[in-house]
C-alpha cells in the first residue's frame, strides 16, 4: 500500500475515535507518522540507533515512545529470530489496526482500496498534505527554529490540511480535533497555532467561541496559504476581489444585533420608536437598481430592507424563552451589553463567519439564485423554495425534539399533538427567516459588490488587452474569515490554477451622499476599481494575511 494512504488511513482512525487508547503524545504521533512513511506495513529490523537516526529522534527518546505505542496498541514489538540474532528486535504496525492491510485476499484488499479512496476524495488539498508529507521525512525533532517548521507545527499543519475545501478554508477543527492526531494540548497548540501564522501558512481566522448564538460550533475558521513556498508545484495562486466599505459600515450580524437591541428596547418602553439609521452613511443594503433612481427612491428602498429585516428579527424575538435559549439568542450582540468582556464580540463574529460560508456555498455555483444576482436581480432565499437549505448544515443549533405521533392517542392527546407540532413549525419558520434574511444581506452586500467588482476589472482587462478570453463561467469563491475588528473590508479569494502569482483588485465602495445632487451621479452605490499590488501591512490591513504575533503560551 501506499505510504501516503497509510497516513490518510491512521489519521482516520484517530479522528474517528476508532483506536482505543488514542491520547498519544505529540512525540508518539509523530514516531508513528515518521514509522509509517519509512516502513509502511513492513517489519523493522534495523538496530535502535539507525531507526533514530533515519526518524529522526534521539535514540533515548525513541526508546521510551516505542513503549508508549506499543502500550496504545499501534505497534507491536517482537524478538522472532533465533541464535546471533535473538536480540534483534522487530517492529511493525500492530495487527489490531493494520492487518487487514497487508491482506493478499483480493476481496480484502480491494475493500480497503476503495476506503482509502474514498476518504481521500474528502481531501481536498491531497497534493499539499503529500508535498508537507515529503517534508516531514527531513525534520528533525530538535529543530526549533522560528523560521522554520518544527515537528509540533508540522503534525499541526497536516491536521488543518486535511480539514481543509479546496479554497483552503478549515471549519470544524477545534481544539479537541486537534488533540486527536496531534496530542496538542491547549498552550502549545496556541503556541504552535501562531508559528504557523507568522511562518504564513494561515492567512488569517475568525476565532472560536463558546458564546455563539444560533450556530454549534465553537471552533475557530481558519484560511490557510495555498500558495506558499512550501507547496512548490502544487501551489495555487488566485484573485483576491478587496471590497473597501465606507466608514460607519456594519457587518450583517453587528446589524442584526442591533435591531435586536432596539426591538428589547421598544418592548420595555412601549412609546419608543425604533430607530432608522443613516442609509446615506451606511445602507442595510447594497443592492440598489431602483429606476428611475432619486434620493427617494433610495431612501425608500433602504427603509423597505429594513422594514422587512426587523419584522424577521421581532417575530423570532417573540417565540417561547425555551426555544430562544435553545438557539441562545441572548448570546447575539452581547458585547453592546456588556463592553469590558471581549469574548462576547467572537461569538457575533463566528456566527458571521459561518453565515458568510454558507453564503459562498449557495451563490458559488451555477444555480438560479446565482444567475439572477448576477443579472442584478433582487433575490430572496425563502421565495425561492430554499427554506430546508440549513437542514443539512451541522453548525446551526438543532431545534427541539420532534412531537412523536402515537397510535393510542385520545382526541385530547391528538389535538395536543397537531398545536405542538404547529407551534414547531412556527418556531422553525420564524428562526429560518431570521437565517434566510441574514444569507441575502450578505447576498446583496458582499457577493453583489463582488460581482460588480469582479465585472468591473474585467471589461478594464477587455479594453487593455485585445486578446483578453472571457471567462465562460464564473469559478467558485469563498469569503475570508476575519475578525469582527475589520469593519472595512470584506475579502473575497478565487483559486485559478491557471495563475503563476497572486492577483489583488481592490474596490472602494462609494455612497451618494445627501449633500450631492442626482444630476451630478445616476449611481447612489459605486465602486472605484483598481489593481493593485499591496504591501504585507496592507494585505494585514484588508485581512488577507494576519499581524505577526508572539506566541501566548
Amino acid at each position: 500500500m501506499n505510504k501516503t494512504d497509510l497516513v490518510i488511513y491512521t489519521l482516520h482512525l484517530l479522528r474517528s475515535n476508532q483506536i482505543n487508547d488514542g491520547n498519544l503524545t505529540p512525540h508518539g504521533h509523530w514516531v508513528l507518522l515518521r514509522f509509517i512513511l519509512a516502513f509502511g506495513t513492513q517489519a523493522c529490523s534495523i538496530p535502535l540507533l539507525e531507526l533514530a537516526d533515519k526518524i529522526g529522534v534521539q535514540h533515548k527518546k525513541l526508546r521510551r515512545v516505542l513503549e508508549e505505542l506499543q502500550q496504545a496498541n499501534l505497534i507491536t514489538v517482537s524478538y522472532p529470530e533465533q541464535g546471533k540474532r535473538a536480540r534483534v528486535r522487530q517492529i511493525r504496525l500492530s495487527d489490531n489496526y493494520f492487518s487487514n492491510l497487508r491482506s493478499n485476499e483480493t476481496k480484502t484488499a480491494e475493500y480497503h482500496k476503495k476506503k482509502i479512496d474514498r476518504l481521500k476524495q474528502r481531501l481536498a488539498l491531497s497534493p499539499m498534505i503529500e508535498r508537507l508529507l515529503a517534508v516531514i521525512q527531513t525534520i528533525s525533532i530538535s529543530t526549533d527554529r522560528e523560521s522554520e517548521l518544527d515537528f509540533k507545527s508540522a503534525l499541526l499543519l497536516l491536521t488543518l490540511l486535511t480539514y481543509s475545501n479546496q479554497f483552503g478554508i478549515v471549519m470544524g477543527c477545534g481544539n479537541a480535533e486537534i488533540y486527536k492526531t496531534t496530542g496538542l494540548k491547549k498552550q502549545p497548540m496556541y503556541k504552535n497555532l501562531y508559528k504557523l501564522i507568522n511562518l504564513r501558512f494561515i492567512r488569517s481566522r475568525a476565532e472560536g467561541s463558546i458564546r455563539n448564538a444560533f450556530i454549534s460550533f465553537e471552533n475557530p475558521i481558519y484560511s490557510l496559504n495555498l500558495s506558499h513556498t512550501l507547496w512548490g508545484e502544487d501551489t495555487t495562486y488566485g484573485r483576491f476581489y478587496i471590497i473597501e466599505y465606507p466608514e460607519m459600515h456594519q457587518f450583517e450580524v453587528k446589524r442584526l444585533a442591533h435591531v435586536k437591541h432596539q426591538i428589547s428596547e421598544k418592548n420595555k418602553k412601549e412609546n419608543l420608536d425604533l430607530e432608522n439609521p443613516n442609509f446615506l452613511c451606511d445602507p442595510i443594503s447594497y443592492f440598489f437598481e431602483s429606476i428611475p433612481k432619486s434620493l427617494d427612491s433610495f431612501i425608500q428602498y433602504q427603509k423597505a430592507e429594513y422594514d422587512l429585516f426587523s419584522r424577521a428579527v421581532k417575530e423570532l424575538s417573540e417565540q417561547d424563552a425555551d426555544y430562544l435559549k435553545l438557539i441562545r439568542f441572548d448570546q447575539l450582540g452581547a458585547r453592546e451589553l456588556k463592553e469590558k468582556v471581549y469574548s462576547y464580540n467572537l461569538g457575533d463574529g463566528s456566527l458571521q463567519c459561518y453565515l458568510e460560508q454558507h453564503c459562498c456555498e449557495l451563490y458559488g455555483n451555477e444555480g438560479s439564485v446565482y444567475k439572477q444576482l448576477l443579472q442584478g436581480v433582487s433575490v430572496r432565499l425563502e421565495h425561492q423554495g430554499l427554506m430546508a437549505l440549513f437542514a443539512g448544515k451541522k453548525y446551526y443549533r438543532e431545534v427541539v425534539a420532534d412531537t412523536k405521533f402515537d397510535e393510542t392517542f385520545n382526541e385530547e392527546s391528538y389535538n395536543k399533538y397537531l398545536v405542538d407540532r404547529k407551534l414547531k413549525e412556527i418556531r422553525l419558520a420564524s428562526f429560518d427567516r431570521v437565517l434566510m434574511s441574514m444569507l441575502d444581506l450578505i447576498a446583496f452586500n458582499q457577493i453583489f459588490l463582488y460581482f460588480k467588482l469582479s465585472r468591473r476589472i474585467e471589461e478594464q482587462e477587455r479594453t487593455a488587452n485585445t486578446k483578453y478570453r472571457d471567462i465562460e463561467k464564473k469559478p467558485p469563491f469563498r469569503i475570508l474569515p476575519r475578525s469582527m475588528e475589520q469593519t472595512r473590508y470584506s475579502c473575497i479569494f478565487v483559486p485559478d490554477i491557471e495563475l503563476k502569482d497572486n492577483q489583488y483588485f481592490h474596490g472602494e465602495i462609494k455612497v451618494l451622499g445627501q449633500e450631492a445632487s442626482p444630476v451630478e451621479s445616476l449611481e447612489f452605490i459605486s465602486i472605484v476599481s483598481k489593481q493593485i499590488m499591496p504591501l504585507d501591512e496592507e494585505l494585514v490591513q484588508y485581512g488577507i494575511l494576519s499581524a505577526i504575533e508572539n506566541d501566548k503560551s
